[in-house]
């Protein structure tokens, strides 16, 4: 797959970390249901693109530098799929805040894994791949 394609994506996801933490994004109509900043990708919108939209609307910080981490093709919700691609955002600058109508706070990766977060099995996943890769240098739980 063109990586600069959303070709059969439909959702990205953004990772930025900052001293151990990653940065979260609750639902707007759940603030203790949180997960990864990102969102849908728009129609003619490159995934680059959307993850760079997604992370602006949603937290105010503008990213300057990512590269893909992974990618779930099989993903499903609600019965549909959703394939998702999630980026690391190794340069970015900005004020962490809640843009929308959201909560935006420094968690610990296994605050994500909670059974009662919508996205909790994607980022258990994310996180099993992020330390398999040797990644887990970026966080600590």
């Amino acid at each position: 797959m063109d990586k600069d394609k959303a070709e059969g994506l439909f959702a990205v996801a953004a990772l930025v970390f900052l001293d151990g933490l990653v940065l979260s994004v609750s639902r707007k109509n759940d603030h203790n249901d949180f997960g990864l900043p990102g969102g849908k990708i728009d129609p003619g919108e490159t995934p680059v693109q959307a993850i760079i939209r997604e992370l602006k609307e949603e937290t105010g910080v503008t990213a300057t530098k990512i590269k893909q981490v992974y990618e779930d093709l099989d993903r499903v919700e609600d019965g549909e799929p959703r394939p998702c691609r999630t980026y690391l955002v190794e340069e970015w600058y900005g004020e962490p805040r809640a843009v929308e109508k959201a909560r935006v706070e420094w968690l610990r990766p296994h605050q994500l894994f909670c059974f009662t977060n919508t996205f909790n099995r994607y980022n258990i996943e994310l996180f099993s791949h992020l330390k398999s890769s040797g990644l887990d240098y970026l966080w600590k739980d």
